[in-house]
């Protein structure tokens, strides 16, 4: 998606996929709210999901074109001419011409006519070039990103929070309320992404979850009393303990969906070349699901052994180093083209502030750009 989508609304487009998923997930805790009893509960969960997730999606993947930038990588020009068709309704030549000799010049610097035994060396520091771990900068902020999304335990927490919940002594309603409320957070953070920008609405949203987290786990390790049947019984809290989790669950979900929920996927993808931004995200999708079966997998065993309130402590402290890991690495990259932030990434620093004014301007004048006046596309 980040490929296909203009750079003053990229990070909307790339960010309404959590809004999806958060849907989904809204989907599966009603249905479970709703047939709790019955024993065929799972059955309808895999149902709705079929029905309003699964074949919505493969019958609309058909329907879209191939990136742009891939195809002018690969060579297929007259097929990129119809894709970037489909994305620009203005100033489509314009556009069009950019990217060709961006890519055009990328490619041509990369593959210089040589004899044969130079050429092959050109090879392997091409191949060696386009390895993801060859881009520091790039890895090093999208690795940190998809570590901190899992070890702030919140994709995982949301699976048991039934049963946080109950061990609050709160009623089992209040997971379908809170994600009701992830979807507006979710929301939120389409709408201001590409206005306030991806750092900012980064370090907003994990400081959000560093003092939920923190009211979380004080009021368990000094309010929660009567508990029963393990950590899959119940307890009681005083009232007041009680609306502290239930404000600091649902500020918790809030920060995240401000955060890593959207913005880890989105950072991932605007920060590597073209060239390896396909392997790049297949690599870090592993490390996102392998961490997040390890935390799952953990929780419950670390809260048999400690206890809710000091787990959601470690959590927190999580969130402090996200806040310094965000800020020392992870670059600011509202409003820029995939290629002004690539050539920022690789490190031309000579270059940074000049090229990201004129890309901002070029990003306003295409907004200021009446489109009556322009020629009809051909």
């Amino acid at each position: 998606m980040a490929e296909m989508s203009p750079a003053r609304i990229r990070g909307a487009i790339v960010s309404v996929k959590e809004v999806i998923i958060v849907t989904g997930m809204v989907a599966g805790y009603c249905v479970g709210y709703l047939f709790d009893s019955d024993p065929l509960v799972w059955s309808y969960v895999y149902i709705v999901i079929l029905v309003v997730g699964a074949v919505p999606m493969l019958l609309t993947s058909f329907a879209i074109p191939r990136s742009v930038r891939w195809l002018l990588l690969k060579g297929h020009t007259e097929e990129a001419k119809k894709s970037i068709k489909y994305i620009y309704k203005t100033r489509v030549d314009e556009e069009f011409d950019e990217l060709l000799e961006f890519i055009g010049a990328a490619t041509t610097e990369s593959t210089p006519v040589q004899d044969q035994d130079s050429k092959a060396a050109e090879e392997a520091a091409a191949k060696k070039k386009n390895s993801i771990f060859s881009h520091s900068k790039a890895f090093k902020a999208s690795l940190g990103l998809t570590a901190l999304q899992q070890l702030c335990g919140k994709p995982s927490m949301e699976g048991y929070s039934a049963i946080i919940f109950a061990s609050a002594g709160l009623v089992n309603s209040s997971s379908v309320w809170m994600s009701l409320f992830m979807i507006a957070s979710a929301l939120v953070t389409t709408v201001l992404v590409d206005r306030a920008g991806r750092k900012i609405l980064l370090q907003i949203g994990c400081t959000m979850q560093l003092f939920s987290l923190a009211a979380i786990g004080f009021a368990f390790c000094f309010f929660q009393k009567d508990v029963t049947g393990g950590h899959n019984g119940s307890g009681s809290m005083p009232t007041a303990a009680q609306v502290v989790v239930l404000v600091g669950m649902f500020g918790y979900v809030c920060g995240y969906e401000v955060s890593f929920g959207p913005l880890t996927w989105l950072v991932m993808s605007e920060v590597f070349p073209l060239e390896s931004r396909g392997a790049a995200t297949a690599f870090m999708v592993e490390i996102n699901f392998l961490l997040n079966f390890l935390v799952q997998f953990l929780i419950l065993v670390a809260e048999a052994r400690v206890g809710w309130g000091p787990l959601f402590f470690v959590f927190a402290g999580v969130m402090v180093y996200s806040v310094y890991f965000i800020h020392h690495n992870v670059p600011e990259t509202k409003g820029l083209t995939l290629e002004q932030i690539e050539r920022t990434m690789g490190g031309d620093e000579e270059c940074i502030a000049n090229n990201a004014e004129e890309d901002r301007g070029h990003t306003e004048r295409t907004q200021l750009l009446p489109t009556q006046n322009l020629p009809p596309v051909p």
